[in-house]
């Protein structure tokens, strides 16, 4: 009815930037993809009227902007053959590795040699997600509590 014909209407837009999603969440709340912006200040606007015109807010968003991804945390396994390296909430591009692969493709060279430890095969891993690196881990390893991990 009248209501889903005014939502159609709803618009955002954070300084120059509409927002590519808008939709009612009650009587007095919009929900809002915002877009990807530089890093920075936006004001925030609102459109009642399909986009003609948008009402001035004293409402700032603040842009993080795109960055390169951010370990956050790094935990061995239930049974220590695992290690699940997570990155922030932005999520990465996978390193665009697929499946099973060689954790050099990731990592840097010392920590991928504490990972292969006095082994000889070359540490695989898989990305469980697009936040989340596993690395598998062998008798052989030298992965231990408290050592660094470095990516590339």
């Amino acid at each position: 009815g009248a209501d889903a014909a005014f939502a159609d209407l709803v618009r955002v837009r954070f300084g120059a930037l509409d927002a590519p999603a808008a939709i009612l969440a009650g009587d007095a709340a919009v929900a809002v993809l915002t877009p990807v912006g530089a890093a920075g200040s936006a004001e925030v606007r609102v459109s009642l009227n399909g986009g003609a015109d948008y009402t001035p807010s004293a409402l700032n968003a603040t842009f993080v902007g795109l960055h390169a991804p951010v370990l956050v945390d790094a935990r061995f396994g239930p049974q220590a053959t695992t290690l699940r390296l997570e990155f922030d909430s932005q999520g990465t591009d996978r390193a665009g590795q697929t499946g099973v692969f060689a954790c050099a493709a990731v990592l840097d060279n010392a920590t991928v040699d504490a990972l292969r430890g006095s082994g000889p095969a070359e540490p695989a891993c898989y990305w469980e997600d697009d936040s989340v690196l596993v690395a598998y881990l062998d008798v052989d390893t030298a992965a231990a509590a408290g050592m660094s991990v470095g990516v590339r």
